[in-house]
């Protein structure tokens, strides 16, 4: 029996994409294209933001946000080989952007259709130096098809952080405190994974590039909001919080359901915090329980218990409200 099989064949980027500023980085933009460049490298999704973000006289292809973090991800883009040019940009783009809207810029991508050993060099060893508090990625791009078919992108990571390198340093220069912190949420990282199962209501484990302190953080899926479990070592306090990063409307419309939310949620003796800070652009809505024995490993099965089941019941609550939100939002900018 004969079977036909096809050829790979390599196409050029310009191609399909005439132009890169004009072409290429808008399709990188679209939600679908940033979900599966961050899922390759971060294990979750990128939301866009801003393109050609002036940095001075220079602009920066794009600037995205990292959910679980709320912090910056920079993408600049090239094609043909990667130069001095781009190498200079990329770093002022690094240091320009850091602390836009108090938030500062996590990881550094940069995208060509072919890097130069000595530019890997400059990435690695800039990795290797900054340790977890900024993160360097450098990115080949490749276009194939096989006969008339469409043609595919593929990315291959040529460039990355070591991760595990980064943590062992970090590990070794945390407080007690610290420490204490990072075991208390492996072992409720743990703990959420022992609890799935097909009979019960899941909650996504966290996914943390960093390592967390005083809270994990669970993202939600398309939206900018986040859920964070929260553990205050001198309040003796464990919580769950609904976290609203700029964006105070949409805290208004949550607080103008506060009667309905506060019905739903709460029990007997329970209350919700509703933190609208008006000096920060974060607001929080907020469950805590006090007077807990946070140091007793023993009772750690009761405490992620009971943040569990107000996880659960965070996302039962505010799931629907946040997808109308988002909804809304979205509506109201594409008529704008």
């Amino acid at each position: 029996m004969n079977s036909v099989i096809g050829h790979l064949e390599r196409v050029s980027l310009k191609n399909i994409w005439e132009h890169e500023s004009r072409d290429f980085t808008p399709w990188l933009s679209e939600a679908k294209n940033l979900a599966d460049l961050g899922d390759l490298l971060f294990k979750e999704r990128l939301e866009h933001r801003k393109l050609e973000v002036p940095v001075g006289p220079f602009r920066a292809d794009m600037l995205c946000k990292k959910p679980s973090t709320q912090n910056w991800v920079v993408i600049e883009n090239q094609y043909n080989k990667t130069d001095h040019d781009h190498l200079g940009k990329l770093l002022t783009y690094a240091a320009g952007l850091n602390g836009l809207d108090g938030q500062k810029v996590e990881a550094v991508v940069w995208i060509a259709e072919e890097f130069l050993p000595e530019h890997r060099a400059v990435l690695d060893r800039l990795n290797e130096i900054s340790g977890d508090q900024m993160q360097f990625f450098g990115l080949e791009i490749e276009m194939w098809k096989i006969g008339n078919s469409l043609p595919a992108p593929k990315f291959n990571v040529v460039c990355k952080p070591n991760l595990f390198s980064n943590k062992l340093k970090r590990l070794e220069n945390m407080t007690a405190t610290e420490m204490w912190q990072y075991k208390y949420w492996e072992d409720f990282k743990q703990y959420l994974k022992n609890q799935s199962s097909p009979k019960n209501e899941q909650i996504p484990v966290p996914v943390t590039s960093g390592i967390p302190t005083h809270c994990l953080t669970i993202s939600i899926e398309k939206s900018k909001f986040q859920f964070n479990v929260t553990v205050h070592t001198g309040e003796k306090r464990i919580g769950v919080e609904i976290v609203l990063p700029d964006s105070k409307e949409s805290f208004e419309m949550l607080e103008n359901q506060k009667e309905a939310i506060e019905r739903e949620f709460c029990e007997q003796g329970e209350q919700l915090e509703w933190q609208n800070n008006p000096n920060s652009k974060v607001s929080r809505i907020a469950v805590y329980k006090y007077g807990v024995d946070i140091w007793d490993k023993d009772d750690r099965p009761n405490q992620f218990g009971w943040l569990t089941s107000k996880l659960i019941k965070f996302r039962k609550v505010f799931l629907p409200r946040i997808n109308e939100l988002t909804t809304t939002e979205k509506n109201f900018e594409e008529t704008t």
